[in-house]
């Protein structure tokens, strides 16, 4: 299942299955929410705590984001960036990293290649952007690594329940809604021009900040208690 952007509300309306079971849209978080929902019925049968769960699940959803990321990048799944006409920063940087055109993409998208049909089983994936854009999957997925690798190493060391989730949620929201900054996507003029992610991602960091409050208040309330 994933959460998908109407147009208008009146799409939503007559075709609510539709929307909420399409394949498109930003199947990330759709896929968190049946995670959790999955997560809290069995550690409900199992009786666990799934704070426990969820902090340990924290990095490896960092991990698994990034890593995600590169099969869109790979793919060419028109999870790419907005244009980019400006001289690479670096000259060694390469392509791929800075500017791309993601040839062969698999939504079809941009002008047909030169020389492309009948060198693969099928001519579906003979497209090229005409214009280079920022790989935003692969800043996506190196800004994930680093993050996985940063959890990793603290996470022996938080001994707050549920802390590591509540980082997890806040590093999420403020790396997808930077990143959105030069993505492609449809933006709410109601809604300070955000996009559906932006919206989502500022609601992670409202979460994240409000529950790891709480999980804070309450790991001192069992300090004060195991104390007495």
């Amino acid at each position: 299942m994933a959460i998908v952007e109407p147009e208008t509300w009146k799409d939503f309306l007559a075709d609510p299955f539709g929307v909420l079971f399409s394949g498109s849209g930003i199947a990330i978080y759709g896929g968190l929410l049946g995670g959790f929902i999955s997560l809290f019925i069995y550690t409900k049968m199992k009786k666990i705590n799934p704070l426990h769960l969820m902090d340990a699940g924290a990095p490896a959803l960092l991990l698994g984001y990034g890593i995600g990321r590169m099969g869109c990048h790979f793919s060419g799944d028109g999870d790419w960036g907005i244009p980019n006409g400006n001289p690479k920063p670096l000259s060694w940087l390469p392509d791929w990293m800075w500017s791309y055109t993601y040839p062969n993409n698999v939504i079809k998208s941009g002008i047909p290649m030169e020389n492309c049909q009948g060198l693969y089983y099928t001519d579906d994936f003979c497209n090229v952007l005409p214009q280079g854009v920022y790989p935003t999957s692969v800043y996506e997925t190196m800004i994930m690594v680093v993050f996985f690798a940063i959890f990793w190493m603290i996470r022996k060391r938080v001994k707050v329940w549920g802390l590591m989730f509540s980082f997890y949620l806040i590093v999420n929201g403020i790396e997808r809604f930077s990143i959105e900054t030069i993505r492609v996507n449809h933006r709410y003029e109601s809604f300070l021009s955000l996009s559906q992610a932006q919206l989502v991602a500022v609601s992670f960091i409202i979460t994240g900040l409000v529950t790891g409050f709480i999980f804070y208040k309450q790991h001192q309330k069992r300090q004060l208690m195991n104390e007495n």
